[in-house]
């Protein structure tokens, strides 16, 4: 059994009673972002990045199967490079890569950059070309976001709050900019979104919280301080 700093537990306890008690079983952003802080006054900042990064990967996997179901999307490619059907499986390896004692963070960092638009453009073809509002499509992409905001966790960027009154929204309304991998994931699995997908499976809801509470948030931190 893993054993967590009290303060840890006791975050971790008030977040799943306010999960469990909403009527919609939303782990509202405005609640996630105190973890966070609480993780990096606790551990310290050299500990509480690779708590996000393991935590960002063991999330982003866990919906990474909603994307391969719907691939292929695009034909492969002629010459060397990434396959755009395999595009979370490279955040992933990055996120992997940063782990290492001698990576190149510049590199890497770089490359999130350089995919930003990337992610974007797939986004808008699957949503605004396709018009896909609940089929495969729909979670492949949150699961593809997950991955891409897995990445940027692991490079030590934090999203939430960033925007003008966020404190009031829902993962359901908060723009993709705007959000962490957990908020991409819930919509993966269990629908929702702010773009008006498929209605929200309130029990796949519950069950994704209280796996990523009680099994990952647990397992990151003993991995990452160990």
């Amino acid at each position: 059994m893993i054993t967590l700093p009290p303060v840890i537990q006791s975050v971790i306890g008030r977040a799943l009673d306010t999960m469990r008690s909403h009527p919609q079983h939303q782990l509202l952003p405005v609640y996630r972002l105190p973890i966070s802080q609480t993780l990096r006054t606790t551990y310290g900042i050299a500990v509480s990045d690779p708590i996000r990064a393991r935590l960002g990967l063991a999330t982003a996997r866990r919906v990474l199967p909603l994307w391969h179901a719907a691939m292929p999307l695009y034909p492969p490619p002629d010459e060397p490079g990434v396959d755009p059907n395999r595009l979370p499986d490279y955040f992933l390896h990055l996120v992997e890569q940063a782990f290492q004692p001698n990576a190149d963070l510049d590199i890497i960092k770089q490359e999130a950059s350089d995919y930003w638009y990337v992610v974007g453009n797939i986004e808008e073809e699957i949503f605004e070309w396709r018009h896909e509002t609940n089929g495969p499509l729909f979670y492949a992409f949150y699961a593809l976001d997950t991955a891409y905001l897995a990445l940027h966790e692991t490079l030590g960027y934090e999203l939430l709050g960033r925007l003008q009154h966020w404190e009031k929204h829902s993962d359901d309304t908060l723009p993709r900019f705007a959000c962490d991998a957990a908020s991409s994931a819930v919509i993966a699995l269990s629908g929702g979104g702010y773009r008006s997908g498929p209605p929200i499976n309130v029990e796949k809801r519950r069950a994704f919280w209280e796996w990523w509470l009680l099994e990952a948030l647990p397992i990151a931190c003993s991995e990452a301080a160990g």
